[in-house]
């Protein structure tokens, strides 16, 4: 949640309940795209006013799908991160660095939250001198800009009491210091005395999904919601029509024949009569038609490709065929990887500071970020274009082109020792 201030804020407790509950509406909406996401979505909450009728609430998890798929392509494979004419210090740093925070997860966590919410941030502490992150949603923080300058972020969450009470803590840091703060009555108390921080300006950066902050399912959000409610009340019309009502006609029915026709399996019909079946007709596919547009429909204007797809998957399908599906895949995963390298870079500026204060000779602006798409490739079609490439490319370029080949380098000194083998 962001908030634009001319001057100044002095915080204390009134100043904090105050910002937090500013943006109390907003938080409660970021926060139920996410729960959608993880399956809490309005067809479980539908009622019928006859309660007799039956109601069930099949949900398709289209949203899931939309931001998996998306993630899992652009970051299913971790970021190569690298530091042009970096020392072995500066390379243990950052090496040591991506360990201890893990920071391939972290990096498919933030996305995912910027795929549903439109927006996450990442929170950057010390522990014991070493730069530490957190990812936060971004229900959970509030930023509050000067002039277009990040003067403070707050981030609050709630806690529960030894007596069950439920209350808000919220950390509020700026461009030096950080304060915790504790709900109570009409404002907040200081739970935790300002401290310095340890970082030159405030250790945040919030990361768009794009400059509108959509999330990626969004636009679909209607459709998604339609395919349930059909896929739902087909299984309605299934199940209230399971049994066939039997009619009679010109004959004279009651238990004791219905029994003995149970038993039999025969009616004794006089002349004139009649049995049938009563059997509500379906058009399955008219039904069928129109849940097949939602289904495309829902994939097309989310840009995300169907995988059990035929015209994708299917044995037929070539890789140049397969890449050109993933088009629009493929444009959506460009948008977020430029507001993510964007974020990411204001993340080392701000950790340049700590760097630096060791003695490494660090520059934000020397970190490079490799990112490589997590697509199936077919090893057939790729060692065929490798030989083509190997009559007018270097042995490097060949094998960068594999998928199977994980490590160039290690795999060129395995060409050398066979080399060497052989010659012996």
């Amino acid at each position: 949640m962001k908030i634009t201030v001319i001057d100044e804020v002095e915080f204390d407790g009134k100043v904090v309940k105050a910002l937090i509950d500013r943006v109390a509406a907003t938080a409660t909406l970021a926060k139920a795209k996410y729960t959608t996401y993880k399956g809490a979505v309005s067809i479980l909450d539908r009622k019928f006013d006859d309660e007799t009728l039956k109601n069930n609430k099949l949900p398709n998890d289209f949203r899931g799908e939309i931001v998996d798929s998306i993630t899992a392509y652009l970051i299913g494979k971790p970021i190569t991160y690298s530091v042009k004419d970096a020392g072995d210090t500066l390379v243990k740093t950052l090496t040591d660095y991506k360990k201890r925070n893990n920071i391939h997860a972290m990096d498919v966590e933030l996305v995912k939250l910027m795929a549903c919410c439109g927006e996450a941030g990442r929170l950057l502490y010390l522990d014991d001198g070493n730069i530490r992150v957190q990812n936060l949603e971004n229900w959970k923080y509030i930023t509050i800009w000067k002039e277009d300058i990040l003067y403070a972020v707050i981030y609050y969450y709630r806690n529960i009491r030894v007596d069950g009470v439920e209350y808000i803590t919220a950390e509020v840091y700026d461009r030096k210091n950080v304060t915790v703060w504790m709900e109570k009555d009409s404002a907040y108390e200081i739970l935790v005395a300002e401290k310095d921080h340890g970082f030159a300006e405030v250790p945040f950066i919030p990361v768009l999904n794009n400059k509108e902050s959509l999330g990626d399912f969004d636009k679909v959000d209607d459709l998604i919601d339609a395919y349930d409610k059909t896929v739902s009340d087909m299984q309605n019309e299934v199940e209230e029509h399971r049994v066939a009502y039997q009619v009679f006609k010109n004959c004279k029915v009651d238990a004791k024949v219905k029994e003995q026709a149970r038993l039999t399996g025969a009616f004794n019909i006089p002349k004139g009569g009649e049995v049938k079946y009563l059997v509500k007709e379906i058009n399955a596919e008219f039904i069928n038609k129109h849940l097949d547009r939602l289904e495309e429909n829902i994939y097309r204007f989310s840009k995300t490709v169907n995988m059990s797809d035929e015209k994708f998957s299917g044995d037929t399908q070539s890789g140049v065929s397969r890449k050109w599906k993933l088009l629009h895949l493929e444009f959506r995963a460009t948008i977020k990887q430029l507001s993510l390298i964007e974020g990411l870079m204001e993340q080392f500026r701000i950790m340049e500071y700590i760097w630096k204060a060791k003695g490494l000779k660090f520059e934000y602006l020397d970190v490079e970020m490799s990112f490589t798409r997590n697509i199936p490739m077919e090893l057939k079609e790729a060692a065929e274009t490798g030989e083509k490439l190997s009559l007018l490319t270097s042995r490097r370029t060949v094998l960068e082109t594999l998928p199977n080949v994980p490590d160039v380098d290690e795999e060129l000194k395995r060409i050398d020792a066979e080399t060497d083998d052989e010659l012996e």
